[in-house]
């Protein structure tokens, strides 16, 4: 019995440093996504700009502008949803988990991180048979694999899924990590 009692510290001390590496890598992640998506903002801004007023001001529209634009769109979408998990401003069904008490909104929001990672997860198959189809697509102006634009949604799915395991590991314990995953994989296995 007191070897048991023993080992309970060391559990939550190796999960604390779980924590801990986890929230390293969480803010890495969103350093990077943040100014990725940062500079995509900046440089969407400049190729809409030109594009608009080389058509209307100078009647000589630029073409190669619609496609880039729509481009950097799919990229600027994709790494706006992990800088938007990460933050918290994601779109999610927060109604009925504000009307919990405390307790009862941090246990759902337990169980909604692996559900996130679980459909996200189940985008990736279907996303890279896309990626296989589009990569000897060309896009017309710029002369390059539709595959790059594509791939996006492959390195955004993944990064979500990173995010939302990270988050799980960085705010839980032990019991309550393997009581949400129990809850989702209960739900999965009746569905």
């Amino acid at each position: 019995m007191s070897q048991l009692v023993e080992e309970i510290p060391e559990i939550r001390l190796s999960w604390g440093s779980i924590s801990r590496a986890a929230f390293a890598i969480d803010s890495l992640i969103g350093l990077v996504t943040e100014a990725f998506g940062a500079a995509l903002v900046v440089v969407e801004i400049c190729i809409l700009f030109t594009g608009v007023v080389s058509r209307y001001v100078f009647d000589s529209p630029i073409i190669w502008t619609d496609e880039l634009s729509t481009f950097l769109f799919l990229w600027l979408v994709m790494l706006g949803a992990v800088v938007a998990l990460r933050r918290d401003r994601h779109m999610r069904l927060t109604t009925f988990t504000n009307w919990c008490s405390p307790k009862w909104r941090g246990w759902l929001s337990n169980v909604a991180a692996p559900v996130v990672i679980v459909f996200v997860l189940e985008i990736i198959v279907p996303a890279r048979q896309y990626l296989q189809v589009q990569q000897s697509t060309e896009l017309i102006t710029l002369h390059i694999s539709d595959g790059y634009r594509v791939v996006a949604i492959l390195v955004g799915a993944g990064l979500i899924s990173l995010v939302a395991l990270l988050r799980l590991l960085e705010t839980t314990y032990w019991r309550d990590f393997l009581s949400a995953l129990a809850v989702v994989g209960a739900i999965a296995g009746a569905l």
